[in-house]
């Protein structure tokens, strides 16, 4: 959170738990805003890079709803970008909606970043994304938030 980001022990402390709970830094990624990362740029650019050395990914959320900064996109590790669901929701009926994200998509795949839509609900959302070479989608199309063990009953059995 943006508080976090003012702790000068935020790396140690995320290092210390990794180590303590062994955790597989490959599957974890850390989601920010962009709140958190207007805060002090140098110190958060730091402590990202610090937590990348440890193989943690980092996704930007609803970008495009504040002050988004390409320079922080071109200074910071961040490996995806989440679409918010405002334009998303909005890209069957508004041509500006519409072009912010397609130029969103375009925008990080030429950065070789990843693109995550947010708040997918209908069949034309999913296909426009998919035309549009979104790399992974969330919302209700699929399913709501559901609890962890129910989760797991959703997956498929290996």
């Amino acid at each position: 959170s943006f508080r976090q980001f003012k702790d000068d022990m935020l790396v140690d402390t995320i290092k210390r738990i990794i180590k303590q709970e062994a955790i597989d830094t490959s599957v974890l990624e850390f989601e920010l805003t962009e709140s958190a990362l207007f805060n002090d740029e140098n110190h958060v650019r730091e402590c990202l890079d610090s937590l990348a050395e440890e193989g943690i990914t980092f996704s930007l959320d609803d970008f495009g709803t504040g002050y988004s900064s390409f320079a922080l996109l071109h200074k910071l590790p961040i490996s995806a970008l989440k679409v918010d669901w405002s334009f998303v929701s909005q890209v069957q009926e508004s041509s500006e909606a519409t072009e912010i994200v397609r130029s969103i998509i375009s925008l990080a795949k030429n950065m070789k970043i990843a693109v995550v839509a947010e708040g997918v609900e209908t069949r034309e959302q999913l296909d426009f994304l998919i035309k549009h070479d979104c790399d992974q989608i969330q919302g209700y199309f699929y399913s709501p938030p559901v609890p962890f063990e129910e989760f797991k009953r959703m997956l498929p059995k290996s």
